[in-house]
């Protein structure tokens, strides 16, 4: 999974929090994204396959 990918998930997140006026999940989105652009390709590839994993796990 490359940056562009993430950047696409997560910004349509930062969307859909601001669409439902939930600031405190928008910012930390933001800041998620912010913080993923910082890392290499293989790190957010590996953040990605963790996150996908504890959610298939809790819901």
């Amino acid at each position: 999974m490359d940056h562009e990918h993430i950047d696409i998930d997560i910004d349509e997140r930062i969307r859909a929090a601001h669409r439902l006026r939930d600031a405190a999940v928008a910012e930390f989105f933001t800041v998620l994204w912010r913080t993923l652009r910082t890392l290499p390709a293989r790190t957010v590839h590996a953040v990605s396959v963790q996150l996908r994993a504890h959610h298939l796990l809790h819901h």
